[in-house]
């Protein structure tokens, strides 16, 4: 899954060249009235819609920022195929998934104008889901018990970096043109503690402890993105975008899911913690 993503940002990365959408205009742009070119010093790219270039200078700066929602796609929370074969002991496979809510997620960055199609950006964000009350595993009985607790809260600080490639600007109804784009990044994002909160078992040998389940750090990232932007201001836009997150694997956390631990007759089963995303952002973007 990391070399889809990696691959994703590759070729987000590379501009689109192959396909002829690097150029600094919109040589093939259809005909929907006349624009007349903006001053001096400044970029309006929306106005390739007549099919001429309509930038005097090229390289601008721009504010963003974005919020929306992260869906957990992908990701092992648990990892019963590693726990040493106890009779009577049942682990539970529990996904990311199953593990978390969809997180709220915030991005604040700004992007450089390279030409009128392409633009490099530079973003920080801060996501937090919320955790659920997850199954770890069965000793059958009599009577079975079942060990159970609440996930903690994942919550992740990111820094990540990327080129954004912006194709020819269409018509469409209710705005005057939409550009559709894409995008790669590439960063590291750092991650709490992640425990097992309130765990406890039927059979009362357990009630209401905390067992630490991952190590908090940093961890690698990867995004490809796809979306479409409309101007709502003479120099403001709104983009409505979703795509692909990969976070890289925490650390196993052995204190209490290991060998001499509190819960250590599952040690192994926390050797996962990777996960995949979808994202659906609505972004902001203001160009001085």
């Amino acid at each position: 899954m990391r070399i889809l993503l990696t691959s994703t940002a590759a070729i987000a990365l590379s501009g689109c060249s192959m396909l002829g959408f690097g150029s600094g205009g919109y040589s093939n742009g259809p005909s929907y009235g006349h624009s007349t070119a903006p001053a001096h010093g400044s970029c309006n790219p929306y106005a390739g819609l007549n099919g001429n270039a309509s930038c005097s200078h090229s390289s601008t700066w721009n504010v963003e920022g974005a919020i929306g929602q992260e869906f957990m796609v992908d990701g092992d929370f648990t990892t019963p195929g590693d726990v040493a074969a106890v009779p009577g002991l049942t682990p539970n496979a529990v996904s990311m998934k199953d593990a978390y809510n969809s997180a709220t997620r915030y991005e604040l960055g700004a992007s450089y104008a390279a030409n009128p199609n392409r633009k490099y950006t530079m973003m920080a964000s801060y996501s937090k889901a919320s955790g659920n009350d997850v199954a770890l595993g069965t000793l059958t009985g009599p009577p079975a018990n079942t060990l159970r607790g609440t996930a903690s809260d994942y919550e992740a600080f990111g820094l990540e970096a990327g080129v954004r490639q912006y194709f020819r600007p269409r018509s469409a109804p209710f705005v005057s043109s939409l550009r559709p784009y894409v995008e790669g990044r590439l960063g590291a994002a750092q991650i709490d503690d992640i425990t097992i909160e309130n765990l406890r078992d039927n059979g009362g040998a357990v009630n209401g402890g905390t067992a630490n389940m991952y190590q908090g750090g940093w961890i690698p990232t990867a995004s490809g993105l796809v979306g479409v932007e409309a101007p709502v201001f003479q120099r403001a836009t709104l983009a409505l975008e979703t795509g692909l997150r990969y976070r890289g694997t925490l650390k196993t956390d052995t204190t209490d899911f290991g060998p001499g631990g509190g819960v250590g007759i599952l040690s192994g089963i926390n050797n996962g913690s990777s996960n995949l995303t979808v994202p659906v952002m609505l972004r902001g973007r203001y160009r001085f």
